[in-house]
């Protein structure tokens, strides 16, 4: 029984790399920018989807095993501290581009970078769901400690995160390190924790275990209903219709996470189920680095609009690739050696 528990929990904690990996390639393909259909597709539940991650892997811990001090210092150092050794990094490389181009950036960036987040932000754009993740998990550990009543700890929520969904036009100024987001990401991490906490009963083991023609059918449908919905981003607070995108972004992520279940049994412990384990594993090393990377190699493959459509994807996707090669080697430069410091490890 004992070896069968550890196999079991190996085999998830194996999926949810896979799965993580799988956000974070649909990212940095939208980085790439492969068209707006894609767009539409990916922003519907890219995102969302670590939030939904984060919560369903959220663990009650006791006073005497956790408090919110040492929680506060160890979310700190593993993701405000790349936050801000990335972002002041990528500071200083276009700081150094612009000399070199005879012109100035100013301290914009750096504004940005200290206040409001979700935009102009020098190169990595992508770390202002550090900041979000962030007051996420402190908010989240603060009400499942200190909010006993599970009826009122959802109505909290539901209201946070509704809140966070119109904040954009209830106020007159934008919230800094991108709070309205991590406001909407913790409606997505409370829904995880419940598929956590429900997920052997019936209903939501149905979901957490579907088959591949299942799969196919549910991925069809959101698929769907996400275009339905049309343009949604959370980074902007782009949501159309409020309850079609928490559908959508739900229910893709289900579905995604089945397809890793699924694929990580069939594929997992072979070389590129490996390969794409450690993406998922490293994911910070991706979401700091794949700007960077993307505008490296922007700069020697142009890509005009007026290209052949044909030729633009082939531009497009040699791009990706020699990004994730470059990326690769950033990873384990940066996780095998003392570098890891920098990313909280």
């Amino acid at each position: 029984m004992a070896e069968k528990t550890i196999v079991e929990k190996t085999e998830r904690i194996g999926y949810i790399d896979l799965f993580r990996s799988f956000g974070i390639i649909f990212m940095i393909m939208g980085h790439v920018a492969f068209g707006n259909i894609f767009n539409v597709f990916i922003h519907a539940f890219h995102m969302p989807m670590f939030f939904f991650i984060s919560g369903y892997l959220f663990k009650r811990r006791s006073k005497n095993e956790q408090s919110f001090g040492s929680l506060v210092l160890k979310k700190a150092k593993t993701l405000l501290l790349p936050y801000l050794v990335f972002g002041l990094f990528c500071y200083s490389v276009r700081l150094f581009e612009s000399f070199a181009e005879h012109n100035t950036i100013g301290i914009e960036p750096l504004f940005h970078l200290f206040w409001v987040n979700t935009d102009k932000i020098a190169i990595c754009g992508a770390v202002w769901f550090l900041t979000a993740l962030f007051f996420t998990d402190i908010i989240f550990f603060l009400l499942d400690r200190y909010v006993s009543n599970e009826k009122l700890k959802a109505a909290i929520i539901v209201a946070v995160a509704v809140f966070g969904c119109f904040e954009n036009k209830i106020l007159p100024f934008e919230l800094p390190f991108a709070l309205a987001q991590s406001f909407v990401g913790l409606g997505f991490y409370y829904i995880g924790s419940l598929f956590k906490k429900f997920e052997e009963k019936k209903a939501v083991g149905f979901f957490l275990n579907l088959s591949w023609p299942l799969t196919a059918v549910f991925g069809v449908a959101a698929t769907a209903l996400i275009f339905v919905n049309g343009y949604v981003n959370m980074r902007t607070g782009e949501y159309n219709i409020v309850p079609l995108f928490w559908l959508n972004a739900v229910l893709a992520t289900v579905v995604l996470l089945n397809f890793s279940r699924l694929i990580y049994k069939f594929a997992g412990n072979g070389f590129f189920g490996k390969r794409l384990s450690e993406i998922g594993k490293n994911s910070i090393v991706y979401l700091c680095f794949n700007q960077l990377a993307i505008r490296t190699f922007e700069k020697f493959i142009f890509v005009d609009e007026s290209f052949p459509i044909v030729s633009k994807l082939l531009l497009k996707i040699l791009i990706f690739a020699l990004s994730m090669a470059m990326l690769f080697l950033i990873e384990k430069l940066i996780m095998k050696t003392k570098l890891r410091v920098i990313v909280g490890k």
